[in-house]
């Protein structure tokens, strides 16, 4: 685990390095549930933290929330004032919703957006 970290923190950093010349980047991590890959996110939101950069987190609202340990880790990070953490829903699960009608997708935004406010 230590090492996968060391690799993601200089995959970002190199990252970083790319774009500094444009004085402006936007980070989001998508796809962020409690059901997988959680050493994996966490690791990737302690390199932002860190590094005090700002990082827009995507969730999957109906596949969060279960596990304790990432749900409460994300929460305490949103609402560390020391760190800039946006959360943004990922539609309520990860599902193309183009083919559904208007009153579908609401409902499902709907669903989403309340759902976010539960559990962060």
């Amino acid at each position: 685990l230590r090492n996968s970290r060391m690799l993601l923190a200089f995959f970002v950093l190199g990252l970083l390095s790319l774009v500094s010349a444009q004085n402006c980047v936007a980070f989001r991590l998508d796809r962020v549930q409690d059901s997988w890959t959680v050493n994996g996110q966490a690791a990737v939101l302690d390199v932002f933290r860190n590094l005090s950069l700002p990082l827009t987190i995507g969730i999957i609202p109906n596949n969060f929330g279960t596990n304790s340990a990432i749900s409460n880790y994300i929460n305490s990070l949103f609402n560390s004032p020391q760190w800039n953490m946006e959360i943004a829903a990922y539609g309520w699960d990860p599902v193309d919703i183009s083919g559904a009608t208007l009153p579908q997708q609401t409902q499902r935004i709907s669903s989403a957006t309340n759902q976010l406010k539960t559990d962060i």
